[in-house]
């Protein structure tokens, strides 16, 4: 965003402060930035990051005016709306229900995702981006190997055993609203000190 709205009055931030640039990997394979850099009117230097096929990252001028006007909830948000969108097929089990259920669960998506890798490199010390990167991908590894295993097991429990498959909906909520409330224990009470980029 090249000219943001000005600051509100008696902001000490200017309308620079708000300024951001947002890449994103178009392609179909992750791309490591490492090396990458802006010229000419913003010289950025990119860190050891790898961006998966899709991911949008933000470079941001002043990391805490940023955060004041778009908010560093986003990914509290997105796991909210992610989590809640499986209600649509529990109450709704039909293809329209599931096609609906994609829709918000993408929303959801697209509201954390961006912030994401953001936000795990902001916990890292200096020097350590990098390191931290990669841990982001824990999650995702984990989610990978118990994932299948527990949507397995609650299927077979609730759809063969208890003949009430769409119980399952409301554990994989239970799940996501679960995941929410610690993200907002860990933003709101756990978390270390904000660090500035």
């Amino acid at each position: 965003m090249y000219h943001p709205a000005d600051p509100p009055a008696g902001s000490t931030n200017s309308a620079g402060d708000f300024e951001y640039i947002e890449v994103k990997n178009t392609g179909a394979t992750p791309l490591n930035v490492n090396r990458f850099s802006l010229g000419g009117g913003v010289s950025f230097q990119f860190p050891n990051v790898q961006l998966a096929a899709g991911q949008s990252a933000v470079i941001v001028n002043n990391i805490l005016a940023f955060q004041s006007r778009y908010g560093d909830s986003a990914i509290i948000l997105g796991t909210f709306i992610t989590g809640i969108s499986w209600l649509i097929l529990a109450f709704y089990p039909s293809m329209w229900g599931a096609v609906a259920t994609i829709a918000v669960l993408a929303i959801g998506e697209i509201v954390h995702q961006p912030r994401y890798y953001e936000y795990v490199s902001r916990l890292a010390p200096e020097g350590q981006q990098g390191t931290y990167m990669g841990f982001a991908f824990v999650p995702l590894g984990i989610g990978s190997l118990v994932g299948g295993w527990f949507g397995g097991k609650m299927l077979n429990y609730f759809g063969e055993m208890m003949n009430r498959p769409r119980r399952t909906w409301f554990v994989i909520v239970g799940v996501g609203l679960t995941t929410t409330l610690l993200l907002w224990i860990y933003d709101r009470i756990v978390k270390p000190g904000k660090a500035s980029a």
